[in-house]
């Protein structure tokens, strides 16, 4: 509705101001800051937020790849590094890409800034294309999942993407490593191929880099594969109407005109820069082509191609690809559609080379079909519009609300899809940049930053809520010229008893000199027949300075009701000062601007009512002025106000523009001059509010009830607007409830308007709806009587809905339990202590108490300004002792048997533990009533802090207390929950309290282990998964050297750390260890075993089925792992003049490890070396007797095999 809004909103400039990048002096970075600190200075966190907010998707935990779900990792590129993980959730297998945070050693913010803004603009590219909705939906490009944040390397916040699993890896690889695939097989691989890029090409998108690397296989359906194109971080999206496209790729797989320039023009004559660059990309697929031909071989590799292109003879090219198709496929009709593909892909020549539908139709010899394979309607994918400076800043305080404001936890489902808030420590460092921006010198910036953190603050996005700071922020953002701070900041002063008043003069004569003069030249440009129409196109900024002025004199108004007319009035006046001596106007212009007199000649004289090109009558044009007498003129003469326009509106909806006293006869003329004008016309199209901070969508009542319109509401009731049949998120009910306008509650729930609680039985009651509206603008309408307005609108709901509803009784929420999971802002607690006061805080639904809800709606927020609902509901007595229920949902989330003490501290706040442990202190003694049986002070380790483990341990908590089902202490239970990179100072702490207890980590009947034996153990499993688990030993053992006392400290059966090393086979865990004085001679009692001699015979077994992985490279890497381990241990054992002639193709063959023997051999090893008088394959041979490991049996025959028949 581009003509209608610009006329009903502020126009131009209202909104705020155009971010400019910041300068040098804006942007510098204090050498002494901390790595925490830069992290914060990087814009792109925001504009990250705002894509993946935008596309929907599902926000994975951290701990998808960090609680030991990590299967192991699969590669390592420029930009990313990824993991094949386990969703524990689905049971599936998924990939996970770590975006790299690789930073150079000077630290200057270019230096920093550079690569790594880079990659997170990849990110942004690659979710905006895999979840534009027609590549969603398509088969032929690789599923995207989710995302999530995490932190990485050297604590810094950084992006992950989650996306689908390809089984069979690249196209490279299933071409090299399966069995020779026939030319059907082949044919199919290169029409998915095709189908992506023609998919991706319908949606505007170049993906700039087509290679096998960037194809994937999988297993679409059991027993079927299918290519999927992945990797978009090169892509270029929606540059249709570009001059000039950069284009990158690969350089091997550039076509000939990119070999001259990665630059791309456009041509009138011939074709845009956007079909150039389609071009390129085809011709990158017709050599992927060659090599699907070749079997995965790079065709740069043949015989004279190198030749060729070096003297840019690339006919050549083709002709040797023309060659190797022959060669390589059998039957006719096969060569014949890969010789016509390889012969019009690998063309010179542009206008010959084909795009992706003639391939489409060639490779299966379709005709006349125009998406051929694929029923998915494509649209373009519009370019992100992103600033210079990488930070995205809002326009609109809707856009921020949706931006920041909280989603809900769980929804009636107990999914998780709907998680959209970014986690704690992204908010803190996002909310820290806005912190930062806030003082640079362009006011632009400073406004624009400020308005984003005066909701920062009133929301607690990443901050303590603060409603002093909130209006410190929003008085900047006014004073810096933000139009829509500027509107409610005095009211909003009020609201909280904060006396304010703007001198909004000062800001017109510094922001609005300029915009008078752009305005007056654009007046001066416009043609005589098209001066009127200004005002609901062009006109704008010069108007925004008194429309906003009437606005903030509205607001000092007792009751704000939204002055539409008086605002539309300054548009009316400006175009009746520019229309001097111009010639007669259109009946719509008239009726707009209420010229009654000259209207009426133009009826009388014959002229009839029509719709313009948007679909706009008189009549229409008459209400949208405001004008009741040109209303009456155009129905007297047979106008048609049941026409709507293009977007939906009817004359109906625009009534909310005339004075109120004139809004009842308005409606009496329109309903009663035609039989079909229908009320109740729904247009999804939006209205935004002329203070920018609301916008409405629906019929002509949901205007007026959300304009604060009773006189347009009762009109409209009496002529029988429906209320009653409308879903819950259309209904006015529910809207009027969300702005707590008790008054227009009162008037549409009166049963003289024919409402009976009963004819909504179908929509949820409008107490669930208390909180959806926006925080900032229902204060600001109340202004000093909105807790009142909070009190009256539940007292008015609650005569006719029950106030401790349940809604869906296995998940659901009442009205409190689902304030207080929202939990949005500080205008929520006063809901909730209200509806605490009216209602029943123990009525609960099947799984979590009122209690529990409020304290997971904290989402691992920590301050203390985020728990006030929680402390309220403590307060008013509620039961910390009440256990969440079992759930039918296999979400993680759900903890059955925790009492509201576990919740807290599994959502770290400090505040909400102490108020809990003051009215039950014996909790602290509870363990959970699950499986696990976990104490509160084993919770607190993986999600608290020193502080809240000094307040458990201050109350009595035991930190010898041992996990029912792992039977670990409370350090061995830190440690199994790190990987890498544990929080060092929660880790001393646990070391100081653990010191009495011999710093015992596991123990049960017959076993008790000290930290450093499950640390060498969990190390080494982590190594043989891929994981880096060494890292953590090395920090220990550095940090706390006090911990070397116990490398030879033995367990109850006699081992030290070093024999569990050797038992994992952690060849870096015992490396460590040996270099921290471990020794190796020590051995066990009863078989008197060495660490060599144990990882001797581990070597012969199969890995630990837990160990998690594919088998085959779990199994290599035992192998390897093994192998060194015991080259390490022979080495410090010949340290301490324990001398031993095993080679090391001894150690190799003993272990039946084929692919080191044959090396070893192959770099000069001696077979016939005896050690002990036996040579490798004697000493092999004569330890095969008794019962061996079938897998290490037919190892050790090839092994033989090989050294006998040398």
């Amino acid at each position: 509705m581009a003509s209608a809004t610009s006329a009903v909103t502020l126009l131009s400039g209202l909104y705020g101001l155009q971010l400019e990048s910041p300068t040098a002096d804006d942007a510098s970075i204090d050498s002494e800051q901390n790595d925490h600190d830069k992290i914060q200075n990087w814009p792109s966190f925001t504009s990250l937020l705002t894509t993946v907010a935008s596309c929907g998707l599902r926000q994975y935990n951290q701990g998808l790849f960090l609680e030991g779900l990590r299967i192991s990792r699969l590669g390592e590129g420029l930009d990313y590094k990824v993991d094949l993980c386990e969703d524990a959730t689905k049971k599936e297998l998924v990939i996970v890409k770590h975006v790299k945070l690789m930073l150079p050693a000077t630290e200057s913010r270019e230096e920093v800034e550079s690569p790594i803004i880079r990659r997170f603009r990849k990110v942004q590219t690659e979710i905006r294309i895999m979840a534009h909705p027609p590549l969603l939906k398509s088969k032929y490009i690789l599923d995207l999942l989710g995302y999530g944040w995490e932190y990485a390397e050297q604590a810094y916040m950084s992006p992950f993407l989650v996306v689908g699993y390809a089984c069979h890896g690249t196209l490279r690889d299933f071409l090299r490593l399966t069995t020779r695939q026939d030319v059907a097989q082949k044919q199919d691989l290169t029409e998915d191929i095709a189908q992506g890029l023609y998919a991706l090409h319908h949606c505007e998108i170049v993906h700039g880099d087509v290679k096998m690397e960037n194809v994937l296989v999988c297993e679409h359906e059991p027993g079927t594969i299918c290519a999927k194109i992945a990797d978009f971080g090169s892509s270029i999206i929606g540059a249709a109407k570009s001059s000039k496209i950069e284009y990158y790729g690969t350089a091997e797989y550039h076509a000939p005109e990119l070999r001259v320039s990665t630059t791309l023009k456009g041509d009138e004559a011939r074709s845009s820069a956007l079909d150039r660059a389609y071009s390129l990309d085809v011709y990158a697929y017709g050599l992927l082509i060659w090599e699907i031909l070749l079997d995965g071989a790079r065709f740069f590799h043949r015989p004279g191609v190198h030749l060729a292109i070096k003297r840019r003879d690339y006919d050549v090219v083709r002709e040797l690809a023309l060659k190797d198709c022959y060669s390589t496929v059998a039957g006719r009709v096969e060569v014949t559609i890969f010789n016509k593909l390889i012969e019009n892909i690998l063309q010179v020549d542009t206008d010959y080379r084909w795009n992706t539908l003639s391939i489409l139709k060639n490779i299966r010899k379709l005709e006349n079909e125009s998406t051929p394979g694929q029923t998915i309607v494509f649209s373009p994918l519009q370019p992100f519009k992103a600033l210079p400076s990488g930070l995205d800043l809002d326009d609109s305080p809707i856009e921020i609300l949706d931006l920041l404001q909280t989603g809900e936890i769980l929804d009636n489902n107990g999914s998780s899809e709907k998680l959209r808030l970014p986690p704690w420590d992204l908010q803190k460092a996002i909310a820290s940049g806005l912190m930062q921006q806030v003082t640079y010198k362009s006011s632009k910036i400073v406004g624009k930053s400020a308005l984003h953190l005066a909701v920062c603050y009133f929301l607690g996005f990443g901050v303590e809520r603060d409603i002093d700071q909130m209006l410190h922020c929003m008085r900047m953002a006014a004073e810096a010229g933000v139009m829509c701070a500027c509107s409610v900041v005095e009211r909003l002063h009020a609201s909280f008893s904060r006396p304010y008043s703007l001198d909004f003069e000062a800001i017109q004569d510094s922001y609005w000199k300029e915009q008078a003069s752009i305005v007056t030249e654009a007046l001066d440009a416009v043609e005589h027949e098209k001066r009127a129409i200004i005002a609901l196109d062009a006109l704008g900024d010069a108007d925004d300075q008194e429309q906003i002025s009437i606005v903030i004199k509205s607001m000092k108004a007792e009751s704000y009701t939204t002055p539409w007319h008086a605002i539309d009035m300054v548009s009316q006046r400006r175009v009746l000062t520019g229309m001097a001596s111009q010639p007669a106007l259109g009946i719509h212009h008239l009726a707009y601007l209420g010229m009654v007199d000259e209207l009426a000649v133009q009826l009388e004289s014959g002229t009839k009512d029509y719709e313009d090109e948007e679909g706009r009558t008189a009549i229409y044009m008459a209400c949208w002025g405001g004008h009741l007498n040109a209303i009456k003129a155009l129905l007297s003469h047979g106008s048609d106000a049941s026409i709507a326009d293009s977007d939906g509106y009817t004359p109906l909806h625009f009534l909310v523009m005339l004075p109120e006293s004139d809004v009842e006869e308005a409606v009496q003329l329109i309903m009663s001059s035609i039989a079909n004008v229908d009320i109740n016309a729904f247009t999804s199209e939006p209205l935004v509010f002329p203070e920018g901070w609301m916008e409405i969508v629906g019929a002509p009542i949901h205007w007026a009830v959300a304009s604060h319109n009773i006189s347009m509401i009762r009109a409209l009731l009496n002529h029988g607007a429906d209320i009653l049949t409308w879903e819950t998120g259309n209904s006015p009910i529910h809207l009027a409830a969300s702005l707590h306008y008790h008054d227009v509650l009162e008037l549409l729930l009166d049963k003289e308007n024919g409402f009976s609680v009963n004819l909504v039985k179908h929509m949820e009651s409008p107490l669930f709806c208390l909180d959806t509206s926006d925080p900032v603008w229902r204060t600001v309408i109340h202004g000093k009587s909105w807790k009142e307005a909070i009190s009256h609108t539940i007292d008015v709901l609650a005569q006719h809905w029950d106030i401790n509803e349940l809604l869906e009784p296995e998940m659901g929420f009442t009205p409190l339990t689902q304030i207080s999971s929202h939990n949005k802002s500080e205008v929520d607690v006063e809901i909730a202590a209200y509806l605490l006061k009216k209602g029943n805080p123990e009525t609960r639904p099947r799984i979590f108490s009122a209690l529990q809800f409020g304290i997971i709606g904290l989402r691992d927020a920590h301050l203390s300004s985020h728990a006030k609902i929680v402390h309220l509901m403590l307060d008013a007595g509620c039961s910390s002792r009440t256990e969440s229920s079992a759930s039918q949902y296999t979400d993680t989330r759900f903890k059955p048997g925790w009492n509201s003490l576990h919740w807290a501290i599994n959502q770290g706040n400090v505040s909400v533990c102490r108020h809990i442990l003051q009215r039950e202190p014996d909790l602290v003694h509870v363990p959970t009533n699950d499986e696990f049986g976990d104490s509160p002070l084993h919770l607190a380790t993986s999600s608290g802090t020193p502080e809240l483990i000094d307040l458990l341990l201050d109350c009595g908590a035991d930190p010898a207390a041992e996990s029912k089902k792992s039977s670990l202490t409370v350090l061995g239970f830190y440690l199994s929950d790190q990987r890498t990179e544990p929080n060092m100072s929660i880790l001393g702490k646990l070391l100081q309290i653990s010191e009495p207890n011999n710093y015992i980590a596991f123990s049960r009947e017959q076993e008790r282990w000290t930290f450093l034996h499950y640390l060498s153990v969990r190390a080494s499993l982590l190594n043989l998964e891929g994981v880096q688990g060494q890292w953590l030993l090395q920090k220990v053992l550095s940090e706390y050297p006090y911990i070397k006392v116990l490398l030879d400290t033995r367990t109850k059966f006699g081992w030290t750390a070093l024999h569990l090393a050797a038992y994992n086979v952690g060849y870096s865990t015992a490396r460590i260890l040996l270099e921290a004085s471990a020794d190796p001679l020590l051995e066990t009692p009863g078989n008197s075993a060495r660490a060599l001699d144990i990882v001797m015979e581990r070597g012969r077994h199969s890995p630990p089925e837990s160990v998690r992985g594919s088998r085959s490279s779990i199994e290599a890497r035992w192998l390897d792992l093994a192998y060194k381990t015991m080259k390490i241990l022979l080495k410090y054992m010949e340290k301490n003049d324990m001398f031993f002639e095993l080679s090391k193709l001894h150690l190799a063959a003993y272990i039946g490890y084929h692919k080191k023997v044959i090396r070893l051999i192959e770099k000069g090893a001696d077979p016939k070396a005896k050690a002990d008088g036996m040579t490798p394959a004697e000493l092999l041979r004569s330890s095969l007797g008794g019962r061996v490991d079938e897998k290490f049996q037919r190892r050790a025959t090839r092994v033989l095999e090989y050294l006998d028949g040398l």
